[in-house]
C-alpha cells in the first residue's frame, strides 16, 4: 500500500516540476540558441572568465562619465552580446538617441570621433548623427 502511494506522489510531483518548467520557458522567452551561443562564444573559450567582451563596457562608461549609450551596428545585431552590454551597464540605460557608441575594437566608424581606445575588445567614439 505505502508503495502505490510513494509512486502516485512521485509522479504527481515530476509532472508539476515539468509543468513549472514550461510555464517558465514560456514565460522568460527562453531561446535555447541563445543559451548554446554564449557558451561556446563568449564564456567557454580560451582564457575563461577573462575573455568576455562585455565585460569591459562598464568600465568603458564609467571612466568617461557617460550615462547614456548607444551600439554600433555590429554590436547591434548580435542579439547575446547585445543584452549582455545592456545588462552589465544597468543603471546606464541604452539610448538610441545618444551620440556616445560603444565598438568593437576592429570596427572601422569615419563619421566618429574615438573617445577611449584603452580596452582589448571595446572602444567608445563620439558619432555626430
Amino acid at each position: 500500500m505505502f508503495k502505490n502511494n510513494f509512486f502516485y506522489i512521485n509522479f504527481v510531483l515530476y509532472f508539476f516540476l515539468l509543468v513549472t518548467l514550461k510555464y517558465i520557458e514560456n514565460k522568460n522567452y527562453f531561446d535555447l540558441n541563445i543559451f548554446v551561443k554564449s557558451l561556446k562564444k563568449f564564456e567557454i573559450d580560451n582564457n575563461f572568465p577573462t575573455k568576455n567582451i562585455y565585460a569591459e563596457s562598464p568600465s568603458l562608461l564609467l571612466d568617461n562619465g557617460i550615462d547614456k549609450f548607444n551600439l554600433t551596428k555590429l554590436i547591434y545585431d548580435d542579439i547575446y552580446l547585445r543584452y549582455k552590454i545592456i545588462a552589465n551597464n544597468y543603471p546606464k540605460k541604452f539610448d538610441k538617441n545618444s551620440v556616445f557608441f560603444i565598438s568593437l575594437k576592429e570596427e572601422s566608424n569615419e563619421d566618429c570621433r574615438n573617445i577611449d581606445l584603452n580596452k582589448k575588445y571595446l572602444k567608445l567614439v563620439k558619432c555626430a548623427y
